[in-house]
C-alpha cells in the first residue's frame, strides 16, 4: 500500500532521476549501449526496459517509474518467500520490518535501478534457498544458471550476490553429480553475462566517467 500510494502521488523528479530520465527522451535501444548523458551509469537491461516503457506509455513520471515500482512490489513477495526459512515470529518480524522500511519504499518509485537491484538479489537468493531446502531437485539450480546472465544485465550488485551464492552452494552441491554439473555451469553463465554486459555497456559508461 505504501509503495502504491507513493507511486500514485507522482512526486517531482529529484535531480539524479531527472539526469537519468533525460536519456530516454529520444532514446533508441542501440543508443543506450554507449555512455549516458549527465554522468549517469545504469545496467543495460534496466535502460532498455525503461526505454520500452517510455515508447509504450509515453514520456511521463508514471511510465518512467512503472518498472522500478513493479520490482518494488515484487520484492515484498520475494522477501516473504525468503523469510519463510526462519518460520514463525522471526519471519513475521522480518517481513513487517521490510514492508515499512523507508528506503525500499522510496526507491520503489524512483527512476533508478535500486528497487531492481533488490528484487534481482532476492530472486537469486530465493533460487538458492529453494534448492537447499530440496537438494534432490536440481531445477532451482538450473533456473539460477539461466537467470544469472539476465541478473547481471539488470543489476550491477547481482554480480556480488551471484558470486556469494556460488560460494555458499559449493559444499552442498559437490556431493551429488547432477548438482555438481549445475553448480559448475552457474559461475560460467554469471561471468559470461557480466563480461558481455561490461563490454557493450558498462565499460563504455565507466570510460566516460574516468575523468
Amino acid at each position: 500500500t505504501a509503495r502504491s500510494i507513493r507511486y500514485l502521488l507522482c512526486f517531482p523528479l529529484w535531480p539524479d532521476e531527472g539526469f537519468l530520465a533525460a536519456n530516454f527522451i529520444c532514446a533508441r535501444f542501440d543508443g543506450l549501449l554507449g555512455p549516458l548523458a549527465y554522468h549517469q551509469v545504469a545496467p543495460l537491461f534496466f535502460l532498455w526496459t525503461e526505454a520500452a516503457a517510455v515508447k509504450l506509455l509515453g514520456f511521463n513520471e508514471y511510465a518512467l517509474r512503472v518498472f522500478p515500482f513493479l520490482c518494488g512490489i515484487g520484492a515484498v513477495f520475494l522477501f516473504v518467500r525468503v523469510a519463510e526459512i526462519f518460520g514463525g515470529l522471526p519471519a513475521l518480524l522480518a517481513v513487517a520490518l521490510f514492508a515499512v522500511s523507508y528506503y525500499p519504499i522510496r526507491h520503489a518509485v524512483e527512476i533508478k535501478p535500486y528497487s531492481v537491484d533488490l528484487a534481482v538479489s532476492l530472486l537469486l537468493t530465493l533460487g538458492a534457498v529453494a534448492w537447499l531446502r530440496n537438494p534432490e531437485k536440481t531445477a532451482p539450480l538450473w533456473a539460477l544458471v539461466v537467470f544469472a546472465p539476465i541478473a547481471v544485465g539488470l543489476s550491477f550488485p547481482a554480480a556480488f550476490t551471484g558470486g556469494g551464492i556460488v560460494v555458499a552452494l559449493l559444499p552442498a552441491a559437490w556431493g551429488r553429480l547432477r548438482s555438481r554439473i549445475a553448480w559448475c555451469c552457474l559461475p560460467l553463465t554469471l561471468i559470461a553475462g557480466f563480461l558481455v554486459v561490461y563490454a557493450v555497456s558498462t565499460g563504455p559508461q565507466l570510460e566516460r566517467e574516468s575523468w
